[in-house]
C-alpha cells in the first residue's frame, strides 16, 4: 500500500505479478513496457476499467516479461 503517489514508480519482474495500492483519487498515468506486460485495475476488490489519466505527472510504469500488475485504490 503507497500512502502517496509523487513522481513515479517503475516496477521491474519477469513472469510475475504484483499489486500496489494507491489512495484513492490520486491523479496517475499507467505505462507498460516490455514483453507481454498487462496492467489490470481494481475498485473495491473488483477489476474494472482503467482509471489512470493520460498525461499525468505522477506515473507507474511496469517493465518486464509476461508480467502483470493489478493497480487498486483504497480509502487512506
Amino acid at each position: 500500500m503507497c500512502s502517496s503517489l509523487n513522481g513515479e514508480i517503475n516496477i521491474n519482474q519477469v513472469s510475475a505479478t504484483s499489486k500496489i495500492c494507491i489512495p484513492r483519487g490520486t491523479v496517475f498515468t499507467a505505462v507498460t513496457k516490455g514483453i507481454g506486460t498487462n496492467i489490470f485495475y481494481e475498485k473495491s476488490e473488483k477489476r474494472t476499467e482503467r482509471f489512470d489519466t493520460p498525461d499525468a505527472e505522477n506515473i507507474i510504469e511496469l517493465n518486464g516479461i509476461k508480467s502483470e500488475l493489478i493497480i487498486c485504490e483504497k480509502e487512506v
